[in-house]
């Protein structure tokens, strides 16, 4: 049975869909007060607790680093240390890992992406002027990162979606939406997510979906059937179809008529 949790300031919040799912699987908390604080800023030290708790099965890629300032006695030692050798964080020079300083939204998303192994994309540059209107503002070192993780549609963007913001501090808020993201929870409304969809009412506009069957056949009336690595029946009125690449999401009740 899922947990019911709700936060006593986070339910009118645009990200209050993906705080829930987080802290029903227990990745995310909120204070003994029973709020969340969905706009306070995330500090290095939180964000790397937060990254250990979602990506715990992460494997390491290289050696632990030693942080001048993050003795072994500091409540975030642990998830800091393990977020460091899975490659999602780095510390600063003369070994330090500045664990209070609010972390940026462009560092954040950068970390997520690195951690994940995004792929980068061929120009970089040109994408991420595509998509930001305050793509100059994002540091050289994040460049790279920033686009592959909005090539794997990971940037959520409120309430402006060209707005990236790179150095303005992560939300708790913003930080949940983008761990669901990250980890394919379904619960960032398309119009926050970078890109946005096209939309429906330009003409021009087009979703490409890559193909999910290999044959399709009349069947009976309304139906047709569907061939392929994953064979079925479907409704002939169903113009598309997404299934969804994996099967480690129990079928909650998404909406009306969908699963």
């Amino acid at each position: 049975s899922t947990m019911s949790v709700s936060f006593s300031d986070s339910n009118n919040h645009w990200a209050k869909d993906s705080i829930l799912q987080l802290a029903q699987r227990e990745i995310i908390q909120g204070y003994p007060d029973g709020s969340f604080r969905p706009d306070r800023a995330v500090t290095r030290a939180e964000f790397a607790a937060f990254l250990y708790a979602a990506f715990s099965e992460r494997e390491t890629v290289h050696a632990p680093i030693q942080f001048e300032d993050v003795s072994d006695t500091h409540w975030a030692f642990k998830a800091i240390q393990i977020a460091s050798q899975a490659g999602f964080v780095a510390g600063y020079p003369e070994r330090l890992f500045k664990p209070d300083l609010p972390i940026s939204r462009g560092q954040a998303i950068a970390a997520i992406a690195s951690g994940l192994h995004y792929p980068i994309p061929e120009q970089p540059g040109t994408l991420l002027a595509q998509y930001f209107d305050d793509a100059q503002e994002i540091s050289d070192y994040a460049t790279s990162t920033i686009a592959a993780a909005t090539q794997q549609r990971l940037v959520v963007n409120y309430p402006q979606i060209r707005q990236l913001r790179p150095n303005h501090s992560l939300t708790r808020g913003e930080l949940a939406a983008l761990l669901c993201r990250a980890l394919r929870i379904y619960s960032v409304p398309d119009a926050y997510i970078v890109p946005a969809p096209p939309s429906a009412t330009d003409p021009d506009s087009s979703i490409i979906i890559s193909p999910q069957f290999s044959r399709i056949e009349n069947y009976s009336e309304g139906l047709i059937r569907v061939l392929g690595e994953k064979s079925g029946f479907m409704e002939a009125k169903v113009q598309w179809a997404i299934l969804l690449q994996s099967s480690q999401f129990p079928s909650t009740n998404f909406s009306e008529g969908l699963a």
